[in-house]
């Protein structure tokens, strides 16, 4: 298996362009969370993206598109919201940082072998690192809110030892922490990500969006 092929796959790949040079006018743009938004064009693209996942017949039928459409709404507009935490944050990727994830993504792939993932994927190499940013700074987002404020004490990690015993498991202290650690930010996810929700204003230009539903 090839490694990292984690930064290859990244689940549903969304081709987004957030935080416009000028902020577009409401007219314009079809969603707008805090200051960053996406025109109908950004996601008309991304559901072309999206539709690779479904099975003809299902894209036939208007009913299940408009769930589809939905569903990619919640999406894009979770990822806004979480691109304007990172914001408030002041949380960016350095070009050597980005540099550095880039290479070992491609880690164990030839060239032909990386280009040919990207092409059965039918996406291209802007949009791969497009979202390849995204995941890092959302890592720096959740390591800054979620993952620094996780405690863990010497109980949890003698319970979590001891059931890994009865298990005939055993684990180096290193991992039995990170385990623990997921586990915690895992429960605190939905939470946090909640007060985010609240927090930001969200504007959903119903017009245009009634376009897309219909189209």
């Amino acid at each position: 298996m090839k490694q990292n092929r984690r930064y290859l796959f990244l689940g549903l790949l969304f081709f987004i362009l957030i935080g416009c040079q000028q902020e577009p006018k409401k007219s314009d743009y079809l969603l707008k969370v805090g200051q960053s938004s996406i025109l109908p064009i950004d996601f008309k693209k991304s559901f072309e993206i999206a539709k690779i996942a479904y099975p003809y017949k299902v894209l036939r039928d208007k009913s299940q598109c408009t769930i589809i459409k939905n569903r990619l709404l919640k999406q894009i507009t979770q990822r806004l919201i979480l691109f304007e935490r990172a914001r408030e944050l002041k949380i960016s990727l350095s070009p050597q940082e980005f540099d550095t994830a880039i290479r070992k993504a491609k880690e164990g792939y030839t060239q032909t072998e990386f280009e040919q993932t990207l092409l059965e994927s039918a996406i291209n190499y802007e949009q791969w690192k497009k979202e390849l940013k995204f995941r890092l700074l959302m890592e720096k987002v959740i390591t800054r809110d979620l993952k620094k404020s996780i405690v863990l004490t010497p109980e949890e990690i003698a319970s979590y030892r001891q059931k890994l015993k009865q298990k005939n498991r055993q684990l180096s202290p290193d991992l039995i922490e990170q385990h623990l650690q997921e586990r915690k930010i895992k429960a605190a996810y939905q939470p946090w990500f909640q007060s985010l929700h609240q927090k930001y204003s969200i504007d959903l230009n119903k017009a245009l969006w009634l376009k897309i539903i219909n189209s």
